[in-house]
């Protein structure tokens, strides 16, 4: 009672405080009773008070427990009251649990291995598992990043050759607000297949013009990714009638599959560049400068400028597309 006439006086005439006083008082009172049962009335939810309240020296009282333990089954199994398995197998547990402890206590990298020694290891467990419970146990499957699990089964099924559609309708909440979806038109508008979908690329001055699809395969060097993940974006593209850029990292032979492509020049450090004699790495002259017959070309079959006009010097061009390869 005196605790709470003391909140009181403090919080003056609050009412917000005023009700969560008797909450707080109920919890300084009920202290001592919460200790003895193990439970943390720190905050919902939480853990065990033993948890945090574990030393060096519980460490020590567990491992003497576990000797006592394993002592007293070696008896038990001698007057024949215990199956032989038992004693070994406690052994075996005691001698893990004291050497991993002591491993903990003498080692001077982790203060969280010494301030808990073996139970620190519980969490590093659980952290470690934590994606797999995350994506099996606890992720929806349309909400996740950058894929949701129903994307990626949708593309794990088309890749197999396996039907790709739910039946009985979807999981999604179709009423939700900014729900996207394709409806029929009353009055559908025909479209060539050639030119739906595709833009385009030079005017009347560009001597090779390209007609470039709206959705292509975008810059993804080989490097960072395999020969085969290249490969097979190359002659998707080539399905697609799309262009797949090649990336920083250079036109690998894995780019040659028949799927246009769009050679990335970017800072023209990787692919764009040459090494001279002194180990310096430099630069190629700017692609605008390039022609067909160019030196610089060697190694490009027909370098062939999509975006502008091969002799426009003053378009500074970071993308080319090369014919013919």
């Amino acid at each position: 009672m005196l605790v709470r006439r003391r909140s009181f006086q403090l919080i003056g005439g609050h009412a917000a405080l005023r009700q969560a006083v008797p909450l707080a008082t109920c919890r300084l009172l009920s202290t001592k009773v919460d200790q003895k049962s193990g439970v943390n009335t720190r905050h919902p939810g939480g853990v065990p008070d033993w948890i945090h309240l574990w030393t060096p020296a519980h460490f020590y009282k567990g491992g003497y427990g576990l000797i006592g333990l394993t002592a007293t089954s070696a008896v038990l199994t001698y007057v024949h009251e215990m199956n032989v398995l038992v004693p070994p197998l406690l052994a075996a547990l005691t001698a893990g649990y004291w050497s991993l402890g002591l491993s903990d206590l003498q080692q001077k990298h982790q203060a969280l291995r010494r301030n808990f020694p073996v139970l620190i290891h519980i969490r590093y467990f659980l952290e470690s598992i934590r994606p797999e419970i995350q994506q099996y146990l606890i992720e929806s499957d349309n909400i996740a990043a950058p894929f949701s699990r129903e994307a990626r089964t949708l593309v794990y099924n088309r890749s197999k050759g396996l039907p790709d559609t739910t039946a009985f309708g979807t999981k999604r909440n179709v009423y939700l607000e900014g729900h996207e979806w394709a409806a029929h038109s009353m009055f559908p508008k025909h479209l060539d297949p050639a030119v739906a979908g595709r833009v385009t690329i030079g005017g009347k001055l560009c001597k090779q013009p390209y007609s470039a699809s709206l959705f292509n395969v975008s810059a993804m060097s080989y490097g960072a990714l395999s020969g085969n993940a290249v490969s097979a974006l190359n002659l998707g593209a080539q399905i697609a009638g799309c262009y797949h850029n090649t990336g920083e990292g250079g036109i690998s032979r894995f780019h040659k599959l028949g799927g246009d492509i769009v050679w990335n020049v970017g800072t023209g450090y990787f692919a764009c560049g040459y090494t001279d004699k002194d180990g310096v790495r430099r630069w190629l002259r700017r692609a605008t400068e390039m022609g067909p017959d160019d030196p610089d070309c060697a190694g490009w079959p027909s370098c062939a400028l999509a975006c502008a006009c091969v002799r426009l010097r003053a378009l500074a061009c970071t993308r080319v597309r090369l014919s013919a390869l």
